[in-house]
């Protein structure tokens, strides 16, 4: 058993040695070293609160009073206007550059339109149904196009009336 005890100790006991000479290198490298200055903290500003009172100002809790004078914008009387009234088709709500013409039903006199949305949904079209933000009012189908006429606003609270035309679109590419 001593012999056992005798054998660990030699292995051991070489560790213990003052063979440390890089760790005293790195130690003494790192002393050197210049050290960085830090800035230092700012000081803090205390915070002074504000008195409030009332007298000759709007309570910022409360809702603020409604103006007590309406503004009228007078509009020409003749003008073109749209009907507001009206319930909104399924095709207003696109542009019309996200819409194409795809096709035609019907003979020469009776014809509905095909209009193919973005999403690939495709509608039928009549005369007097509207298509597309600017109130357009399809005005005639062919098999070429569909004529639709739009109502712009001008900068007078007028709608002006101007025409435009939904071509056949190219169905090859679809």
């Amino acid at each position: 058993m001593r012999i056992y005890i005798l054998i660990i100790a030699l292995f051991v006991l070489p560790g213990c040695t003052d063979q440390n000479n890089d760790l005293i290198e790195y130690i003494n490298k790192v002393k050197v070293r210049e050290t960085m200055m830090v800035e230092k903290v700012p000081d803090v500003v205390t915070f002074i609160p504000l008195q409030y009172s009332e007298h000759g100002e709007r309570n910022p809790f409360a809702d603020p009073r409604k103006e007590a004078m309406k503004i009228t914008v007078s509009t020409p009387k003749n003008c073109p206007q749209p009907n507001f009234s009206r319930s909104k088709g399924p095709l207003e709500k696109f542009s019309l550059d996200s819409l194409d013409m795809y096709g035609t039903l019907g003979r020469d006199k009776h014809l509905w339109g095909l209009v193919r949305s973005s999403s690939g949904e495709i509608f039928r079209v009549a005369s007097g149904d509207y298509i597309g933000p600017n109130h357009g009012k399809v005005r005639r189908i062919t098999k070429t196009y569909i004529e639709l006429s739009e109502m712009m606003l001008t900068g007078k609270g007028c709608w002006q009336v101007r025409k435009t035309k939904l071509p056949l679109s190219n169905q090859e590419s679809s």
